[in-house]
């Protein structure tokens, strides 16, 4: 498995598609994902990698509402880990329904999600939702950043690169990475 790294400037056509550099075609495959991402980006991810995402969002959601009683994970049924089914207790759905926290990261992350698949230009549509998200109108910033890439409004990119020296330096601090 490849690196997605470096960034280019991109356009938009009039019909809202995205010429994917040819650099990120291989890795990315012709069908991945498009989702928000973090900082008002949006995240371009390999299938495997989405479904991965997705599972480990979904234990989340399901650990967040098991049962704070001191109950077992055995006695609340088989948990699914497989994100695109539902879980075999109804119980389950039910709490996570009424929990805040997992509502907004359910919403977040697969409310607005889609499936895109490259056309014979190499081309992918970005969907309106995920172009209002991110501020991007016509021209767009394709960074690949290891296993993902990032799509970028120039100015939310600019305004991201300005802000994150200081961010840099704590994360390496954060991360031991000082040393």
């Amino acid at each position: 498995m490849g690196l997605l790294d470096g960034n280019y400037q991109h356009r938009l056509d009039d019909k809202g598609r995205l010429t994917v550099p040819s650099e990120f075609r291989y890795e990315l495959g012709r069908r991945f994902y498009i989702t928000r991402g973090h900082d008002q980006c949006l995240y371009v991810l390999k299938e495997e990698h989405y479904k991965a995402l997705s599972a480990t969002i979904t234990r989340a959601v399901l650990t967040s509402v098991l049962p704070r009683d001191g109950s077992r994970y055995e006695d609340m049924g088989p948990l699914i880990m497989d994100p695109f089914e539902r879980p075999s207790d109804p119980l389950i759905s039910v709490r996570a329904m009424f929990n805040d926290y997992v509502r907004v990261l359910q919403r977040h992350f697969f409310g607005d999600s889609f499936e895109v698949n490259l056309d014979n230009q190499g081309r992918i549509f970005i969907p309106e939702s995920l172009r209002r998200y991110a501020g991007i109108d016509k021209d767009v910033v394709i960074v690949g950043v290891g296993d993902r890439l990032e799509l970028w409004s120039p100015e939310k990119w600019d305004e991201e690169m300005a802000s994150s020296v200081e961010k840099l330096r704590l994360a390496i601090e954060g991360m031991g990475l000082h040393r």
